[in-house]
């Protein structure tokens, strides 16, 4: 019974791990999507001001 306490409480840890790290890529992720949507904008943007 311990061992198999032991060896979950070892699943589970790994899991925390892998959980954590993807929540570390979160701002990234975010920065990357935001840069992406703002591309399409900044371009437009430069045309008007080349055309003023």
């Amino acid at each position: 019974m311990i061992r198999l306490l032991k060896k979950r409480i070892s699943e589970l840890e790994g899991e925390i791990k892998v959980h954590n790290e993807l929540l570390a890529e979160l701002p990234d992720i975010f920065e990357r999507r935001f840069q992406q949507r703002l591309e399409p904008l900044m371009e437009r943007y430069q045309l008007l001001a080349e055309q003023c």
